[in-house]
């Protein structure tokens, strides 16, 4: 077992490496099995990389995220309206979002988005593209997903279950797996963080589903 002094060597390293985290000044403390990260990131997305980044770490349980998102000097100060325009912008060159009833608004850089989409899978992927427009301090994201067709909960819960035991990693067998009205409820042990964002991934992409509560937590 790796002691303290190593996991917080591996997860500071881990974030130097990460491209999406050039021009950030992260600091790293590692306590009881939580990594604390303090310090400053240039945009949301790397807000949210760091975090992960650290949960993939062996050792790590949890994450205590106290960055704070600090733009460089050398960029202007960026209008609501603007800010706006980009992620429409941004959301019109995805062919796959072309049709999608999205509404963008921004008050003081903070974005909410709301509307319809048939996909959580889209939901997701349009707050991650809005997180990454410059001058974004925080995504509120009220997408509601109306999937095409209407997929019974029973069949949902079966095609994840299917998914994961196609990803054979040992101790799947404990998570379990509720869902109502579309909604997915992930619970239970996994022996990694990676292994949790991979489970999760996998039932966003699973037709039918409408959102997601990850209640998965590393032993």
């Amino acid at each position: 077992m790796l002691n303290a002094d190593r996991v917080k060597e591996h997860i500071i390293r881990h974030l130097k490496w990460d491209n999406l985290l050039q021009g950030s000044e992260i600091k790293v403390d590692f306590i009881n099995g939580i990594a604390i990260l303090s310090g400053t990131v240039p945009n949301l997305t790397a807000h949210a990389a760091a975090q992960r980044d650290a949960l993939s770490i062996p050792g790590v349980k949890g994450v205590e995220n106290r960055l704070v998102v600090k733009y460089s000097h050398q960029h202007p100060d960026r209008t609501d309206e603007e800010i706006k325009k980009d992620i429409q912008q941004i959301l019109c060159g995805i062919d796959v979002l072309k049709n999608c009833q999205i509404k963008v608004t921004v008050q003081d850089g903070i974005v909410t988005l709301s509307g319809l989409i048939d996909s959580y899978w889209k939901k997701m992927r349009v707050e991650e593209l809005a997180a990454s427009a410059e001058g974004v301090l925080d995504v509120r994201n009220e997408i509601q997903v109306i999937p095409v067709e209407s997929v019974p909960d029973e069949i949902i819960s079966d095609e994840i279950k299917q998914a994961l035991n196609r990803m054979d990693v040992k101790g799947l067998d404990r998570v379990k797996i509720k869902v109502k009205d579309g909604i997915v409820t992930l619970s239970g042990p996994v022996p990694t963080w990676s292994v949790a964002f991979d489970i999760e991934d996998t039932v966003r992409l699973t037709e039918g589903v409408r959102g997601i509560i990850n209640r998965l937590y590393v032993e």
